[in-house]
């Protein structure tokens, strides 16, 4: 019984019986460093759903534009309160597609759907040209003018549905 409540008394101690301070100090800087690491990944958008990424796209002419994407579902929707999705200058890809495409490694050839929250107000011309894989899109009551040639090049589309609500 001795030994047992020797040994409860030495736990986490030197043999001499003095506190493992170099030990206790190393595991805080350990833990320190690893929840460091997280809020550094999570800080520059490094840590996320394998499935869905999301990107804050700036832009004076797109509001406030977030895009998401679901890889799982091959979505990509996009929401932010009074936003506009920016159309084609000439040939130009809009910036956010440009960021979208450039941070996660995505193209329109990726993206079967396409879903536009009730707060995004605006799609502009040509805004969707070339995306030949879109199955699916979701228009909200919300948006009050798609642009011109918004679905050019969209061999794959079988479905547009359109908020019964939407008086435009």
């Amino acid at each position: 019984m001795k030994e047992i409540e020797k040994k409860n008394k030495t736990h986490g101690r030197d043999a001499d019986g003095k506190g493992n301070r170099a030990g206790s100090a190393r595991t805080f800087c350990l833990v320190l460093m690893a929840v460091a690491a997280l809020f550094a990944l999570v800080a520059i958008g490094g840590f996320h759903d394998s499935d869905a990424y999301s990107a804050h796209v700036p832009g004076a002419d797109e509001g406030n534009l977030i895009i998401s994407y679901n890889a799982a579902t091959q979505t990509l929707s996009f929401s932010g309160a009074n936003s506009a999705i920016a159309g084609m200058d000439g040939e130009e890809r809009p910036d956010w597609f440009k960021n979208f495409e450039e941070q996660y490694s995505k193209t329109e050839d990726d993206v079967l759907h396409l879903e536009f929250s009730s707060e995004v107000l605006e799609i502009g011309d040509y805004a969707f040209k070339g995306f030949r894989n879109v199955e699916t899109v979701n228009i909200t009551a919300k948006i009050q003018y798609i642009g011109t040639g918004v679905f050019d090049g969209m061999s794959s589309l079988r479905e547009i549905s359109v908020d019964s609500s939407n008086q435009y």
